[in-house]
């Protein structure tokens, strides 16, 4: 008899192989999957079956969509994943593999501090917004919702439904006024830091169903507009006022020729302090040198001021160990001066102009060797006298 009842039972475990799990099977296995902190399994729809391509070769899957919720250390906040039970199908037969997951999700935290958000949104540049910022001329208000719910992504990023009004150019001479939604998302280092950065998404339409709206359209003389500071310009501004009070205090000899310019210029270049350069050259770039809207340096300035950097703080040869302590002066007259390095392959320009009892510099061009002469040219004019 004994013998009977334990063949009826292995019978019946080899048969429950053979049949789709059920919902109970399936809430066994993902319970003793995720372990202790498992609270409940929640099956949330039909099984469906797929066939996967796995070590060379193709697998057949059964898999049942749940909701599983966990316990944290912290009270009253668990963990909600959302994915599936995957099971290996072989022909009828059906055993467990994993949890594929989904998504990720915490309840039960608290909403953020909306003052410290707006704070770290207006401290950023743009707002932190990336993209339309280079069309947004004002952000006029910024809103924070409570429905739809927040979503925690971890403990350490969150993502708030936010709606933005703000004006936005949309051509030569219009400017539209919009109400539009986000889900604005944040991020923190530690559970105890506060946010230090932000993203602005586009909603999930499936859970949110706020529109963008259109509030008023103002058509606007295009000379007018096309003198409005966008978010970026106003960014770009601010980022360069703050690195302008950063620089060191410069102040410019009185100069009655190019000699002199020359003589004090390259003076500052020879003592290898880039800071100090840059804070001259920017005193004394010509208004031509700037953008007319934004006063910030044009592409064609931006490459001078680079060009010097190079020269001055590369790592093979810089500028003071290709020049001469007295420059070689190759040619001049009163709105240029031009001078060779050690070796004469190569010549610095500066283009001045004077006005109002003021010298302005309109080009600098610094010529030097690079690493591409090869090593040996540049240490033949590294150590090159200049006697």
């Amino acid at each position: 008899m004994k013998t009977i009842t334990l063949l009826l039972f292995m019978l019946s475990i080899k048969l429950s192989s053979y049949c789709q799990p059920s919902s109970t099977k399936v809430q066994a296995d993902i319970k003793n999957d995720f372990g202790p902190n498992c609270i409940s399994v929640t099956v949330t729809g039909g099984a469906k079956t797929s066939v996967d391509f796995i070590n060379g070769g193709y697998a057949k899957f059964y898999r049942v969509p749940v909701t599983v919720k966990s316990k944290t250390d912290l009270p009253g906040v668990v963990i909600v994943d959302k994915g599936n039970a995957k099971y290996n199908m072989s022909g009828a037969a059906f055993s467990f593999k994993e949890y594929a997951s989904g998504t990720t999700e915490y309840s039960g935290l608290p909403f953020p501090d909306t003052a410290a958000i707006r704070s770290l949104i207006y401290s950023l540049p743009s707002y932190g917004i990336t993209g339309p910022e280079e069309q947004i001329l004002d952000v006029h208000s910024i809103s924070f919702l409570s429905n739809p719910a927040p979503i925690w992504h971890s403990l350490l990023s969150v993502t708030i439904a936010s709606d933005m009004v703000y004006s936005i150019k949309r051509n030569m001479n219009t400017v539209e006024k919009m109400k539009e939604p986000y889900g604005l998302r944040l991020y923190r280092k530690t559970i105890k830091d506060p946010w230090y950065n932000v993203a602005w998404t586009t909603p999930d339409y499936r859970n949110d169903l706020r529109q963008k709206q259109s509030i008023s359209v103002e058509t606007i003389g295009e000379y007018k507009l096309s003198k409005m500071l966008s978010l970026k310009d106003k960014a770009q501004i601010k980022s360069a006022e703050i690195q302008a009070a950063a620089r060191p205090k410069v102040d410019i000899p009185v100069m009655n020729s190019t000699q002199d310019l020359l003589k004090w210029y390259h003076g500052l270049l020879m003592a290898g302090d880039y800071a100090r350069v840059e804070a001259v050259t920017l005193q004394l770039f010509s208004p031509e040198n700037f953008n007319i809207k934004t006063n910030l340096l044009n592409g064609n300035a931006a490459i001078q001021l680079e060009t010097i950097k190079k020269a001055m703080t590369n790592d093979f040869v810089t500028y003071k160990e290709q020049y001469c302590t007295v420059p070689k002066v190759r040619d001049s007259d009163n709105t240029y001066i031009a001078w060779f390095n050690k070796d004469k392959s190569q010549a610095s320009t500066i283009e001045i102009r004077s006005e109002n009892n003021r010298w302005y510099i309109t080009k600098v061009s610094i010529g030097f060797k690079n690493i591409g002469y090869g090593e040996n040219a540049l240490l033949q004019l590294k150590s090159m006298s200049c006697n």
